[in-house]
């Protein structure tokens, strides 16, 4: 997978297709160099998801991740 790519899709699932083409997030090195405002922009948009949420509106678009919850919410999801 190519992480050019991946931002891309990244940027279409979180409706932020400016970032896709925003020469400040051109390539990795460029995204890890401007990584605050990238950490604010993914901050703004998972604030109001719950974690199962951004899951199921990411996975569509074939960013990698999965939803992370606490020990508790397995145990008490069990069937």
């Amino acid at each position: 997978m190519d992480g050019d790519e991946a931002f891309k899709r990244l940027a279409e699932a979180i409706e932020r297709r400016d970032l896709a083409s925003d020469p400040r997030y051109a390539t990795a090195a460029d995204r890890v160099a401007h990584r605050k405002h990238l950490d604010e922009v993914l901050g703004a948009w998972i604030a109001g998801l719950t974690p199962v949420e951004a899951h199921d509106r990411l996975q569509p678009a074939g960013v990698a991740g999965g939803a992370a919850v606490h020990a508790s919410q397995l145990l008490a999801n069990r069937s």
